[in-house]
């Protein structure tokens, strides 16, 4: 049977895209929809064809798939959708082929655009241009973007970097002072020469150009995410920072949008997650407010799915107490989704610079490498005079340059000797740095401190006992830098992990591992409540039955 025109008009209102449109609007909408049925594991269009239509998932779910970069007989599962999500974005895109395959998983009803019906709807309600051009804008970064942590069934919703506005204020600086130091050396080549000034200049072409990679790489590399399970906000510093900010949908309690002027003027502005655990910021995103509706989106969806897994959780739990349905042989497995191994390049710089390394469901910290640079300044500079030193009397040896009667045999096997001291040390304070680790645990935190040719100390407390997490940044340097360390009370005990690279991260990480338990026993709680609810309803149907 057709679906009515008030079941679309109810099931469009809670759609992100078409909060704030009238019913009227929404009435006229839903009659340039056309509905579409079908069956379980039908193709719904195929990567490579032409788009003809925008599709909006009314009843079921479907799945997405493109074919691997780099292996096109290989297909890569990019998630499920399911009622209230949408696809099939490429129709708004002129002389464009679909570039991924949607397939149904189960019986389904699809509410379609075609693109002729599109144009019309955007010359009457033109607020949904840009709230799809922003989705479209998703759709690509995530077709770009490659996160290994992610389920390979969990679909991403949204996905966006910070507005490109502070790109472009990072980098204006360093045009601005490059096109000072050429016109200086333009102004000097007379003086100079072609040789000095050629040299001169590709220098200061080669170091501009590796620092805007840099700050190119350091901007990209940072996302904001949303899917159905989860809020996340990642964020990477090449080759010394990764780290992974993340809320599951259940635990967020509410969002808010904060806009300065210029934000305001240029369309970006901030959106802030409070969860049970702080605050996930969505820093300097595009059209923040519609962003923020399709958080809220998720978190009314996932709060009426848990509802309605609770409710059939209590069903079956009576029913299989009182007869109707077989006792369940043992307890439900919870599948966990494999994580990928580290390779042997992110175990090399986990093991020499890295500062937070995750692996598995542990995360790794160590000490921040100011304090390493520290310890070993001197050693590494009386190692260099070394070094230096010999090199200087091998060539005035080689040249016949040495006074007559200096035992360059015994001077140089001196430097050796002093700088086999110098780098054993050298090589004994970094030993000593590395071997400091601090690990968080699902359910500990862990201490290692191990000295070179010594013995091991190791130091762990359950997640369940913290009593307070706090961290302080200790003078200009550590604030400049972002180290500090984290003070961890755990009865009367105090754990700290010290001098780690953000601090208020480390905070958050123990906080969020705190909360996830906490739900955990939670859950197991309800589980035994629903048990004894059962037990009297069980009884109940006992004795009427006599």
């Amino acid at each position: 049977m057709a679906l009515e025109v008030w079941q679309i008009v109810t099931f469009l209102s809670g759609l992100h895209l078409f909060r704030g449109i009238e019913e009227e609007r929404l009435k006229w909408i839903a009659g340039q929809m056309t509905e579409l049925r079908l069956r379980e594991e039908e193709l719904v269009y195929e990567e490579g064809q032409e788009p003809n239509n925008l599709y909006f998932i009314f009843e079921g779910r479907v799945q997405m798939t493109r074919y691997r970069r780099g292996a096109p007989e290989e297909e890569e599962m990019l998630g499920f959708l399911d009622q209230g999500d949408y696809f099939g974005l490429e129709v708004l895109e002129a002389r464009t082929a679909r570039r991924t395959s949607v397939q149904t998983t189960t019986a389904v009803v699809l509410l379609c655009f075609s693109a002729e019906a599109l144009n019309e709807v955007f010359a009457q309600v033109p607020e949904l241009i840009p709230r799809l051009d922003l989705m479209i804008a998703s759709f690509h970064l995530m077709l770009r973007t490659n996160l290994d942590w992610l389920n390979p069934e969990e679909y991403i919703l949204y996905i966006a970097r910070k507005h490109p506005f502070f790109l472009w204020a990072r980098l204006l600086p360093l045009i601005l002072l490059i096109t000072i130091v050429v016109g200086l050396f333009l102004g000097l080549y007379g003086t100079l020469g072609l040789s000095l000034f050629l040299i001169l200049i590709a220098g200061a072409l080669a170091v501009a150009g590796g620092v805007g990679l840099w700050i190119y790489v350091d901007w990209s590399n940072d996302y904001y995410i949303v899917t159905a399970r989860r809020i996340v906000f990642q964020e990477r510093i090449v080759l010394l920072y990764d780290s992974r900010q993340e809320s599951p949908m259940e635990q967020v309690q509410s969002t808010e949008v904060d806009r300065s002027y210029l934000g305001q003027l240029l369309g970006f502005g901030d959106v802030r997650i409070r969860t049970y655990t702080g605050v996930i910021l969505f820093q300097a995103v595009r059209l923040p407010a519609e962003v923020e509706k399709i958080i809220q989106e998720q978190i009314k969806r996932v709060q009426s799915t848990l509802r309605q897994a609770e409710i059939r959780s209590i069903e079956e739990t009576i029913a299989r107490r009182i007869g109707l349905l077989p006792a369940r042989s043992g307890p439900p497995g919870e599948a966990t989704p494999a994580k990928p191994a580290p390779t042997p390049m992110q175990r090399f710089m986990a093991d020499l610079f890295h500062l937070r390394y995750e692996y598995g469901d542990t995360i790794q910290y160590r000490t921040h490498w100011w304090i390493l640079i520290s310890r070993i300044w001197l050693v590494t500079l009386l190692l260099l005079g070394v070094v230096f030193t010999s090199l200087f009397l091998l060539v005035k040896a080689a040249l016949g340059q040495m006074p007559e009667g200096f035992p360059v045999v015994g001077a140089f096997l001196g430097l050796m000797l002093l700088g086999l001291g110098f780098f054993l040390r050298w090589v004994y304070v970094y030993i000593d740095w590395h071997n400091d680790r601090y690990l968080i645990t699902s359910d500990q935190v862990v201490d290692i401190n191990r000295k070179p040719l010594g013995k091991e100390e190791q130091r762990a407390a359950p997640i369940r006992n913290i009593l307070s997490v706090e961290f302080k940044r200790l003078g200009i340097i550590g604030l400049l830098l972002n180290f500090g360390t984290v003070y961890i009370r755990i009865g009367d005990t105090l754990f700290t992990f010290d001098n780690v690279y953000n601090p208020s991260e480390v905070q958050r990480e123990l906080f969020h591992r705190m909360a996830v338990r906490s739900v955990r026993e939670r859950q197991q709680q309800a589980e035994a409540e629903r048990q004894r609810m059962a037990d009297w309803i069980s009884a109940y149907d006992r004795l009427t039955r006599r």
